[in-house]
């Protein structure tokens, strides 16, 4: 919140979130290509004409690498979303506090300590937890009262694309079945299975990967965010 004046006297962060867009926005289509193609491939085989253990060697074989590959996609697709945001919001909010933003009163992070921080969250009692990114940018959007620029889903986007950033940055393709089961049990309870399908065994969930509609969800929402922050300045009607 802030009582800005003309255009010109806003001090603008130093980095250019059109070009990154910009280079994301191809990334994305190339991967979504590929997909599409491989996805394209695989439909088009016949199957159906199995006739030996060879060709049943073949499909599982196909079935197999297409299945590593939507993971690597989703791989790919998150390590370009969750860089892109994150830095977005870095500058972002360093500026607002640079031109003296401050946030509205009695909320439960004004005045304290890491306000300005994305790394902190506020819990309800007040006090300031780390490892909660996601929280920590919605609270300050939130205490510093320019939701309204911002999609309307941002809180739950922010939290399921750091999330899954999170789980493959650490777990890799394959993670360890202990690791996959909470992250299975997160997506449940956060009613997040929209967003992602499984590659299971046996029943059990062994691979997770972003659904297309998804990734291109993202993609929308990383435009949005920055058109938000665009608004706010007086860029962008």
């Amino acid at each position: 919140m802030n009582d800005k004046n003309q255009l010109e006297e806003y001090s603008f962060p130093d980095y250019d979130p059109d070009q990154q867009l910009i280079a994301v926005s191809k990334v994305i289509h190339q991967l979504v290509l590929c997909l599409d193609a491989e996805e394209k491939a695989f439909e088009d085989t016949d199957y159906s004409k199995i006739k030996n253990e060879y060709d049943e060697d073949l499909y599982a074989s196909d079935l197999c690498e297409l299945g590593f590959l939507d993971v690597a996609v989703s791989h790919s697709a998150i390590a370009v979303f969750a860089p892109f945001l994150e830095g977005l919001f870095k500058h972002e909010i360093a500026a607002l506090e640079k031109n003296g933003y401050v946030g509205i009163l009695n909320y439960m992070r004004t005045g304290k300590e890491y306000f300005w921080n994305v790394e902190y969250f506020y819990d309800s009692d007040g006090r300031a937890q780390k490892r909660g990114k996601a929280k920590g940018i919605f609270q300050i959007l939130e205490a510093l009262n320019i939701l309204e620029h911002f999609p309307e889903k941002t809180e739950k986007m922010l939290d399921v694309i750091f999330s899954y950033r999170n789980y493959t940055l650490h777990n890799g393709f394959e993670a360890k079945i202990e690791e996959r089961n909470e992250f299975k049990n997160k997506v449940q309870a956060n009613n997040w299975s929209n967003c992602f399908f499984w590659a299971t065994i046996n029943g059990k969930p062994h691979m997770i990967s972003m659904k297309k509609e998804f990734i291109n969800e993202c993609f929308t929402f990383c435009r949005h965010v920055k058109e938000g922050f665009d608004k706010e300045k007086g860029i962008y009607e």
